[in-house]
């Protein structure tokens, strides 16, 4: 399975699995969470794709984590469209997508 299909996968399950909103811990330690992060900076373009696609807060963490980056928004200013946005422009910036 290539890298794409296995993040596709992956997404699908962590997203299924935890829409319910069983709380955010549990977004940061499912399974599947930490399956995309150790597909490491590969994942980068397949994160903004599916961001793209359905823009949904849970993937701006997979980004923080997978980049080291954090959007200069005021905590708490948080957007989803915003936050979108910044992502989105720093993938294109770096080259991702």
């Amino acid at each position: 399975m290539n890298k794409e299909h296995e993040f596709q996968r992956l997404a699908r399950v962590w997203c299924d699995e935890t829409e319910d909103g069983r709380g955010r811990k549990w977004l940061h330690v499912h399974p599947s969470f930490e399956q995309i992060l150790a597909l490491g900076v590969e994942a980068i373009p397949y994160v903004c794709r599916e961001l793209e696609r359905k823009p949904d807060f849970r993937w701006f963490n997979v980004l923080g984590r997978l980049t080291g980056e954090r959007p200069n928004i005021p905590e708490g200013d948080y957007n989803l469209l915003e936050l979108t946005g910044f992502w989105l422009e720093w993938a294109r910036e770096h080259r991702y997508f």
